[in-house]
C-alpha cells in the first residue's frame, strides 16, 4: 500500500523512507533459503535505517492524516494528480504533519479545510512537539492556538505576548 505516494519525493526524510523500503523489498526477494552474510547484514542495516524513519507506522499515520483530512479510504491510492486543488492542498498538509519538522511554517493552513477538517486539525494542532509558525486571518485558530503573536506594521515587526484575545 503506497498510501504516502501523495506526497513529494523532494521531502529527506520520506525520500530514504522510501528508498529503505524498497530495498528492504528488493532485498527479500534475493534473499534464499540460504541467504549468505553479507546479505543479512545488509538487509539489518537497511531495516535499521527504514525503522528509524517510522518503519512500517508511516502508512498508519498518513493514513489517520488522510482520514482525519476527509478523505475515504478508497482515495488513498489515487495520483494526486487527479485531485482537486483544495484536495492537493489538504495532501500537502497532511504530508507537512506526517514530515515531523522540527519547525512547521503554516500559511492559511484551514483555508480550504471544511468545518469537520478544520476541527481535526485543531485537535493535531494543539498536540504538534514542535514549534509553529502560522499565518492565518483566522481569528479563532489564533486565539485558540497561539501563545505569542508577531505584528506586521511595515517597516516594523513586533512581538506581542499572548494570543489576540489577551
Amino acid at each position: 500500500m503506497d498510501t504516502i505516494r501523495y506526497w513529494s519525493r523532494s521531502c529527506v526524510s520520506i525520500t530514504r523512507w522510501y528508498r529503505a523500503r524498497d530495498q528492504l523489498r528488493r532485498l527479500e526477494g534475493e534473499l534464499g533459503s540460504e541467504p549468505d552474510p553479507t546479505q543479512l547484514l545488509e538487509y539489518q542495516r537497511i531495516e535499521t535505517e527504514y525503522t528509524s524513519l517510522g518503519g512500517y507506522t508511516v502508512e498508519q499515520t498518513a493514513q489517520e492524516l488522510l482520514s482525519g483530512l476527509g478523505f475515504p479510504a478508497g482515495q488513498f491510492q489515487m495520483p494526486c494528480k487527479n485531485l482537486s486543488g483544495g484536495w492537493r492542498i489538504r495532501v500537502h498538509l497532511a504530508g507537512l504533519l506526517l514530515q515531523q519538522s522540527d519547525l512547521l511554517l503554516l500559511d492559511e493552513p484551514t483555508n480550504h479545510l471544511d468545518v469537520e477538517s478544520v476541527v481535526w486539525f485543531g485537535r493535531v494542532y494543539s498536540k504538534l512537539p514542535h514549534a509553529v509558525i502560522l499565518i492565518s486571518h483566522d481569528r479563532r485558530l489564533i486565539d485558540r492556538f497561539s501563545n505569542r503573536d508577531f505584528r506586521v506594521s511595515a517597516p516594523s515587526l513586533s512581538l506581542w505576548p499572548g494570543n489576540l484575545k489577551k
